[in-house]
């Protein structure tokens, strides 16, 4: 994880604030238990959407990392509602309207995460 001290005038978000970001929008494999890629046989599968950003933004999640600012390039992008399918977006440049948080468990695949997801396009 990267701590932003730059003075580069990135875009800052806080947590749970409502943004639109644009970015290529790649659908990767990920392993997870028991081995976590090891031994990819036997290791549950996550498949996961994962948006490269157009331009890096900077995080902050008082909940998950301080008060630091954290410098994101990509983002675990789903829908808790399962109400947007994303299929039909993989490798294609998308907008997407969300929330974000910081990456907190290691079924989070990218430094950030879509808290919810309102639109794509």
């Amino acid at each position: 994880m990267l701590i932003a001290t730059s003075a580069y005038s990135q875009q800052k978000v806080n947590a749970n604030e409502k943004v639109t970001l644009t970015g290529i929008l790649t659908n990767k494999l990920f392993y997870g238990a028991p081995n976590f890629g090891e031994n990819p046989e036997t290791d549950a599968k996550e498949p996961s959407y994962i948006l490269k950003l157009d331009k890096s933004i900077l995080l902050k999640d008082k909940d998950f990392n301080g008060n630091d600012w954290i410098k994101i390039t990509e983002i675990h992008v789903f829908d808790a509602n399962r109400k947007i399918d994303l299929k039909p977006y993989n490798t294609k440049k998308v907008s997407i309207e969300c929330t974000l948080a910081a990456a907190h468990t290691g079924h989070h695949h990218a430094p950030a995460i879509t808290w919810n997801l309102y639109s794509i396009k």
